[in-house]
């Protein structure tokens, strides 16, 4: 998963929900995440991140709170 789809997910399910709790997890991990795409990674660097995300599954069962804090 790319950055940007990370981000954009997070955002979507951000303009969902809400409750407090929810919304903070998901804030941090895009401050994250936009703190990542505003560095200068080689391009090795960002394979590893994008392969990382794509470890972390957050389309499966991310409506759980549980698992995006974890995930997190």
């Amino acid at each position: 998963m790319k950055l940007k789809e990370a981000s954009d997910f997070l955002k979507n399910l951000l303009s969902k929900t809400k409750n407090k709790s929810e919304t903070k997890i998901y804030k941090n991990f895009i401050a994250i995440l936009t703190e990542l795409k505003n560095r200068k990674l080689s391009s090795e660097e960002l394979s590893f991140i994008e392969t990382e995300l794509d470890n972390l599954q957050l389309n499966v069962n991310s409506n759980n709170k549980k698992n995006i804090s974890k995930r997190l």
